[in-house]
């Protein structure tokens, strides 16, 4: 048997969660309908499997832990828990036959929970917050896990939402998919993009990694409407095709499995994104990407890590075919990044 020397920080009884997390029956992992549904409302079956899965990672503590903070901080900004509030908000807008009236207000709650979720979680934290248990022990928040968090919301009230990657920032920057917001979906058929890192909630990424369809994963360029900040169509990076928000889907449930797991490796103590790193920390990150991988095998950013880890560990072979494996994935999609041609070139 392998094994493992874990750095400061992790118990064996985060290693026990670890394996079950990882090793676990297929169909524990997966969600309610199909593989690609973006289902996964606050409170309901699969959001409790996000929250739960974190605390299992720890070793200790349970999804209700994050349930009963959350809902205190809530009901404390609102005077009301999350499930009255947002069922309100959802019987209100069901009501308003105006399609352009009732699109504004699905927009106007993604600004009331954006301004919520700043308050109620009111740090931000790269190495932490992409863990329920972090935000329920530490008030901290980092940008994947708030996007689902605002989802979950905006879901729980019949707003359909869905959580995308950002490979182009404002600025128009390149990113390896190294930001999330949140997608609303409105009534009128255009989309809103909802970031709780900024600090007016309707932002204009300049570009995404969603789903083309249900088919395959695609980079695309909102394009916005003025000042409204809707987003009317998306051309994909790869030919400019212009395509309607009905024909771009959001980022199912397995890609969100595989991102908390991609966090997790890359944000290992002692592990690839620490200097120095050791060889326990890289091997405890290895354990979170291939887990990752295994999510979701066609996760680029995952399988491009991976390979980076394995070479840390003096795996080149190993380390190359994971690179050969993102290049396709990210080629398919129809980018590729700056950092991963430099990889293969070495």
């Amino acid at each position: 048997m392998m094994r493992w020397t874990f750095p400061i920080g992790f118990s064996s009884l985060a290693l026990l969660g670890l394996l079950a997390l990882g090793f676990r029956e297929r169909e524990a992992r997966t969600p309610v309908g199909n593989l690609t549904t973006t289902s996964y409302p606050y409170e309901g079956e699969q959001f409790t499997k996000f929250v739960a899965d974190s605390y299992r990672v720890k070793g200790s503590g349970k999804a209700e832990d994050f349930y009963s903070w959350f809902d205190r901080g809530f009901k404390d900004q609102t005077g009301s828990d999350p499930s009255a509030f947002l069922a309100k908000q959802k019987e209100a807008i069901a009501a308003d036959k105006d399609v352009a009236k009732k699109a504004a207000a699905e927009q106007a709650l993604g600004g009331t929970i954006h301004r919520l979720i700043k308050k109620i979680i009111p740090k931000f934290s790269l190495q932490r917050g992409f863990e329920f248990y972090n935000t329920e022990a530490l008030g901290e928040r980092q940008c994947f896990l708030q996007s689902v968090l605002v989802c979950g919301l905006l879901q729980e009230a019949g707003v359909d939402s869905g959580v995308a990657m950002v490979y182009k920032n404002i600025a128009g920057q390149e990113t390896n998919n190294g930001h999330a917001v949140a997608v609303a979906r409105l009534s009128d058929g255009k989309d809103v993009l909802v970031d709780c890192s900024d600090p007016v909630p309707f932002v204009q990424q300049k570009g995404l990694y969603l789903r083309d369809g249900e088919k395959s994963y695609v980079y695309v360029r909102p394009q916005y409407d003025g000042v409204s900040g809707t987003i009317s169509s998306y051309a994909e990076e790869a030919g400019g095709k212009d395509l309607k928000p009905e024909r771009v889907a959001l980022l199912d449930v397995p890609f969100v499995n595989s991102m908390f797991d991609y966090y997790r490796g890359e944000r290992t103590p002692r592990g690839f994104f620490e200097t120095p790193s050791t060889k326990a920390g890289l091997e405890l990150s290895a354990v979170f990407l291939e887990k990752s991988v295994q999510d979701n095998p066609k996760n680029p950013l995952a399988v491009y890590m991976l390979g980076h880890v394995y070479q840390k560990l003096g795996k080149s072979g190993e380390a190359k075919d994971r690179y050969v494996a993102a290049k396709a994935l990210y080629a398919e999609a129809g980018w590729i990044p700056q950092g991963m041609k430099d990889a293969l070139s070495q």
